[in-house]
C-alpha cells in the first residue's frame, strides 16, 4: 500500500480527511454535515468543522448535533483560505477532500 495516497487513492481506500469552513452558516452547515453523515457509509473518515468567528450560534448546534466531528473555533474571522489550512493542519488521516 502506498504510504501516502494521492486523495483520489485515499477516497478509493475509504479514507478521507473532509474540511468544512464555516461563518454565520446557520442552518446550512447542519444541512451539510447531515448530508455527509448519509453519505459516508464505512468509510474511514473524519470530518473538521472550522468556525470563522461565527455570531449565529450554528458552530455550538453544530457541536451538540454531530458530535463526532472535530471543531475548531476561530477567535476572529481569518478568511477562507487561512481557514481552512487550520482544518488541514488539523486533520489527522493522510489525504483530505476540500
Amino acid at each position: 500500500m502506498n504510504p501516502n495516497p494521492t486523495t483520489r487513492e485515499a477516497a478509493t481506500n475509504g479514507c478521507v480527511s473532509i474540511v468544512i469552513v464555516s461563518h454565520n452558516s446557520g442552518p446550512l452547515l447542519l444541512k451539510t454535515l447531515a448530508s455527509i453523515s448519509a453519505s459516508l457509509g464505512e468509510m474511514d473518515t473524519e470530518v473538521i468543522v472550522v468556525d470563522n468567528s461565527s455570531t449565529d450560534g450554528c458552530f455550538e448546534e453544530a457541536q451538540r448535533v454531530y458530535p463526532s466531528c472535530r471543531y475548531v473555533k476561530l477567535a476572529v474571522n481569518v478568511g477562507f483560505s487561512a481557514a481552512n489550512n487550520v482544518g488541514v493542519r488539523e486533520r489527522r488521516l493522510l489525504s483530505s477532500l476540500r
